[in-house]
């Protein structure tokens, strides 16, 4: 799937493979250094894997009831975001983020609608989750654009 910034770049969406190991590092990397307070791993924990320990975590990204969907643009990897089985009938959506020039242009927008669409047609999901940090205004304005409801802290 192509689509177009605003500025007239364009970018594409895709479920991650093996080969893309440099692009994920590189968004997990910049994503832990550049907004730490959003996700709950540390920068620490990620920074010494090698390639082996990077595909390997992407294996996990292709098992059943799982997913990752990277935004690449003609400047390298711009964003990510997927998802987790968590029970039989729950997945849990974590790993949103894109880098902070592309923010703002529908990147998000698109990643998202990747990954509802790819659990459209899967029968097991009844219900997708996600964790954010109340202090973020924007991302929870963002999950309820697209119908996801505050349940609790």
């Amino acid at each position: 799937m192509k689509e177009t910034f605003k500025k007239g770049n364009e970018f594409k969406i895709d479920s991650i493979s093996l080969d893309e190991w440099k692009s994920y590092r590189d968004l997990r990397l910049d994503s832990l250094a550049s907004d730490p307070q959003s996700f709950a791993a540390p920068l620490k924990k990620y920074s010494n894997l090698d390639e082996n320990g990077w595909k390997e975590k992407i294996k996990k990204c292709l098992s059943k009831n799982n997913a990752m969907f990277i935004a690449n643009s003609s400047d390298g990897p711009i964003g990510m975001m997927g998802y987790y089985p968590e029970g039989n009938d729950t997945v849990n959506i974590y790993g949103v983020y894109v880098k902070k020039d592309f923010r703002g242009q529908g990147v998000s927008d698109k990643i998202m609608e990747s990954i509802l669409n790819s659990l459209d047609n899967n029968e097991e999901i009844k219900f997708i989750k996600l964790t954010v940090n109340k202090e973020q205004k924007a991302a929870i304005d963002f999950y309820k654009r697209f119908g996801f409801e505050e349940v609790g802290e």
